[in-house]
Order: C-alpha cells, then sequence, then structure tokens
C-alpha cells in the first residue's frame, strides 16, 4: 500500500478517494496480538482524510 501511494505522490496522481485501512489494522493488530493504538488511531484520520470525512 505504501508503496503504491509513494508512487501515486511521486507522479502527482489524485490519492484513493475511499479508503478504510482502519479496519485491516485493527485486524492485523488482534491476530499478531500487539499493542497497535497509535497505528490504528493514525489510519483511521488517514481514512478520514482521504475520505473527506475530517
Amino acid at each position: 500500500m505504501l508503496p503504491r501511494f509513494e508512487a501515486l505522490i511521486e507522479q502527482q496522481a489524485p490519492l484513493p478517494g475511499n479508503c478504510n485501512i482502519a479496519p485491516m489494522t485493527e485486524t492485523v493488530v488482534q491476530q499478531e496480538g500487539i499493542d497497535g493504538e497509535q497505528l490504528i488511531a493514525l489510519f483511521h484520520r488517514l481514512d478520514q482524510t482521504l475520505n473527506g470525512t475530517h
């Protein structure tokens, strides 16, 4: 995902307008048993920004 975003930024192309990364992050954090509260919060903010809901 990050390499794709980086390529879009370098090409000055629009970023995705509908993004829901946070739920996937929550699943991985739970499966891996790690403390990912800050990471999840970051992806929620990114989702809101990309979705225009902030």
